[in-house]
Parts: C-alpha cells; sequence; structure tokens
C-alpha cells in the first residue's frame, strides 16, 4: 500500500512524522520532498559525491597515493548555503560506520572556501569491500545563502559586507551518494596509509616595514592527510616564487631563532587548527617567498610538497645622510665660491688701472705735472720764429665764426697743438725761461688770454699752433 500526504504552507523548523500499526509488524519506507514557498527562489537542496568511483587499489608504497575524498553539495536554486553543519557517514566492509565532518574553509580537502561544496579526506579503509556514504546537512539560525555567485565558485572572506548575504533559517537535508570498491588493499606503517596533506592557504597577515618583520599563518594538517597532528614543518624563504616551488630543498631555512612570537616549527598543532609564526628577516633583502611542508613521525612530507607561495615585500630605506657633512661642503662650496670671485675682481683691476688726471686733461692741474719728474727722454720741439708765431695768430683771431667751426672738426690738429702746449710748458718748468715769447709781446698781449681761453676750456685748435 502507498500514501502520499500534501502539506501546505508548512512552516519553517524540524517536523517529527510518527507511524503506527495494528500489533503486526510492518516494514515502512518513506520519503520526504520539499518544495520552496517562492518557486522562483528554490529549496534547499543537498548531494553526495565520492572524488573516485571506480575500483580503488590502497598501496601506500606507490608514488600516486592519494586519500579518497567525499563532497556535499548544499545549495538553493543556483546559489551555495554557507555556514551549514555537514557531516557524512560511510559505510565500510567488515567494520562499523564511520562518520567524518565535513568543511568548507579552503584547507585540507576542501579547495575553495565558502563555495558551498563541503569536502573531507576518507582514509579510514578497512579492506577489501565496498564503501558507500550519506551525507547529512542541517542549517541554523546562521546559515545563510550567497546569492551574488554560483555554487562552486568560493571566496575567502564572503559577506564581510553582508552584500548578497540571505538568512535559510533551520532545515535538515540529507543526501546518499554513489559507492565505490576497493579491490586490493595494503596497510601502510603504522597502519596510516598516506602523508600530511597539502598546506594551501600559506598567507602573509602583516609585516613590519622597520622591524622586519612578516607574520605566516596556514592551517594546520594531520599527520595522515588532514587526519591527526604532524610532526614538524619544514619552512624556507627565498627571493622568487618559482625558484622556492621548483628548488624548495635548496632555499634557506626558517630557524627557532628567527621567530619572535613563541611559536615551535617542531611542535605543529592539531588537524584545523590555525598557526601563527611571526618571524624577523635580514633587511639586506627587499622581497621574500615563503613555502611549508608538514612532515609525519616516519618523515614523509605533505603529498604534493610544497604548499602555495606566500611573498611580502619590503622598501629598504637608505639611512639619513649626516648633515654635519653636508654643511662643511656647502661652507667650503662658498668659501670657494666667494673666493673665485675676489680674485677675478683684483685681476681686473690690475689689468685695467684707474685713469690718472694727467691722461684725462693735464692741462686742469699744471701743480700735478709739476710734481712728476720730466720724461728724459723727450726733447722740446723747436719754437716757430717770432714773426711767424705773430703772423700766424693774427690769422686765427681774425678767422670768422664759419671757418673756426670748421676747424673744430679737425681731431688730428687739436691733438697736436696740445701736445704743443703741455711741451712748452715743461720746458719752461724746467728752463725759467718763457716758453712762448711771441704771447708776452706787447703788440699781441691782447689776445693771450683768448689763447688761454681757447686751450683750457678744449676749444678747436688751429694749424698755426
Amino acid at each position: 500500500m502507498a500514501c502520499q500526504f500534501q502539506l501546505s504552507e508548512a512552516q519553517p523548523g524540524v517536523w517529527n512524522i510518527q507511524f503506527s500499526s495494528n500489533k503486526r509488524a510492518h516494514n515502512i519506507s518513506f520519503t520526504v520532498e520539499s518544495k520552496a514557498a517562492d518557486p522562483s527562489s528554490g529549496a534547499v537542496s543537498a548531494s553526495t559525491i565520492w572524488a573516485d568511483d571506480s575500483p580503488q587499489d590502497i598501496d601506500p608504497t606507490k608514488a600516486t597515493r592519494k586519500p579518497q575524498k567525499v563532497f556535499a553539495k548544499v545549495q538553493k536554486g543556483n546559489s551555495p548555503v554557507l555556514n551549514a553543519d555537514a557531516h557524512v557517514i560511510v559505510s565500510r566492509p567488515n567494520a562499523a560506520a564511520y562518520s567524518i565532518k565535513l568543511k568548507d574553509n579552503g584547507a585540507g580537502a576542501d579547495s575553495h572556501a565558502n563555495d558551498g561544496i563541503y569536502s573531507a579526506n576518507f582514509i579510514s579503509f578497512s579492506g577489501e569491500g565496498r564503501y558507500s556514504a550519506q551525507a547529512y546537512i542541517e542549517g541554523s539560525d546562521s546559515t545563510t545563502v550567497n546569492e551574488k555567485t554560483v555554487v562552486g565558485v568560493g571566496e575567502r572572506d564572503v559577506g564581510k559586507n553582508g552584500t548578497g548575504m540571505k538568512s535559510t533559517g533551520r532545515f535538515r537535508r540529507a543526501a546518499i551518494g554513489q559507492s565505490f570498491r576497493v579491490v586490493k588493499y595494503t596497510s601502510g606503517p603504522g597502519g596510516k596509509n598516506f602523508p600530511p596533506d597539502r598546506i594551501k592557504d600559506l598567507i602573509v597577515t602583516d609585516y613590519d616595514q622597520d622591524q622586519f618583520t612578516v607574520t605566516l599563518e596556514w592551517t594546520a594538517v594531520g599527520a595522515e592527510a588532514d587526519v591527526g597532528t604532524a610532526t614538524k614543518y619544514d619552512l624556507r624563504y627565498g627571493s622568487n616564487g618559482a625558484e622556492v616551488r621548483k628548488s624548495f630543498r635548496n632555499m634557506q631555512v626558517v630557524t627557532p631563532e628567527m621567530i619572535i612570537n613563541g611559536a615551535n616549527l617542531s611542535n605543529p598543532q592539531p588537524a584545523d587548527s590555525k598557526e601563527v609564526f611571526k618571524i624577523r628577516l635580514s633587511s639586506d633583502q627587499d622581497y621574500y617567498s615563503f613555502g611549508v611542508v608538514a612532515i609525519d613521525k616516519v618523515k614523509r612530507t605533505s603529498r604534493g610538497e610544497v604548499s602555495n607561495i606566500a611573498a611580502v615585500a619590503f622598501v629598504i630605506r637608505e639611512p639619513p645622510p649626516n648633515r654635519t657633512i653636508i654643511y662643511v661642503i656647502i661652507g667650503v662650496a662658498s668659501v670657494l665660491f666667494v673666493g673665485i670671485i675676489v680674485a677675478g675682481i683684483v685681476a681686473f683691476i690690475r689689468c685695467h688701472p684707474t685713469p690718472t688726471l694727467e691722461t684725462i686733461n693735464p692741462a686742469y692741474d699744471l701743480s700735478y705735472q709739476a710734481e712728476m719728474p720730466p720724461p728724459l727722454e723727450a726733447s722740446p720741439p723747436p719754437s716757430p720764429p717770432a714773426h711767424l708765431r705773430a703772423e700766424r695768430a693774427r690769422e686765427c683771431f681774425h678767422l670768422s665764426r664759419g671757418n673756426q667751426r670748421i676747424l673744430t672738426e679737425r681731431s688730428e690738429d687739436q691733438d697736436a697743438i696740445r701736445e704743443y702746449w703741455r711741451s712748452g710748458v715743461r720746458r719752461e718748468q724746467r728752463t725759467g725761461e718763457q716758453a712762448h715769447p711771441s704771447l708776452s709781446d706787447s703788440k699781441y698781449l691782447e689776445g693771450t688770454d683768448l689763447l688761454h681761453f681757447l686751450l683750457e676750456t678744449q676749444a678747436a685748435p688751429h694749424p698755426c699752433f
């Protein structure tokens, strides 16, 4: 007999169904299907998937060894459901069922955080046979749906500003997945078949430019995949991320002396814990790339070897200049500059002496000329005859103004009469005799004052003199 019940406008929350019989034993199976009150938004759904459903050969000695993975995809429509409580029950051959917690944090078996796909490694094999899984999902008041993205596309800091996030309310979902079969099983050392998982979320959370320190964080992995506790970490650094990834064993090792926050690379935290290491670096390098691997008791390293690469860049600052040296340099330069200017001025003065009064117009100051020693090599010019001087003077003073104006333009005659006058004065001062007897003649005394006036005021000379 089959029955179907349909409830309209069901209230959100937990529903209980009870079946009763008339004292006879019955096998009852039932299925509950939920639908969204708003058909356009869709209901919360879940599905369970094994990473590899093909026949398995569990041999820890093989280089390709890796644990099986199980996933539960939780979504509303095409949007991922976040912060749900997800776990899976695995049915094993010849052993009790095994419960695994699924996570959506981007660490361990999970590839991307907050993408709605909850993941876990399955390592608890009990031997050859078939393995099946059923996932159970439960939502709470903190469970949300990210309507701004699609399931499978994750982000670490989703929902910080509340954009696109909507509460789902409380709900429960169950999903049965496919099964896979183990055809060959070989137990590893100490019953452990797999090495520690690869660290995938190494990041730089802080750095100090002045102290040259950096803070690194990552999620701890286990001794076997992401289960248990690893034995130690191997943390190394280099100047190039590609080199760290390619030649990790040749990179510089982070020593205990470099760790300044008390963390211990030889004492890892249990799987899924947060590891925090603050490291002081050398200031002679401006760029650092870091990688880390986990190691178990039998010295097996993380599957896939080195973690993702995290890097930090510093700005190397030059030491401040010595201001005393700068001041000395400026002072010396100033003194040299002033000295060069003074030397130039002195050299200019020596090469270009200031003209004396005699070189300008010796006729103005006869007393000064008298103090100067007479030139020995200069012989006074012969005095013209008296009758010639008188005749020439008479001609000069009887010229018309037009002719006198023409004579003023003859500079060569002016220089000749000026030199003649000087030589006559010097001879008179040296010998005491009259240098110009024609001028002292009573017949021409009336023109003497006029002649002196013409000579002293730089009047135009006449070729007579």
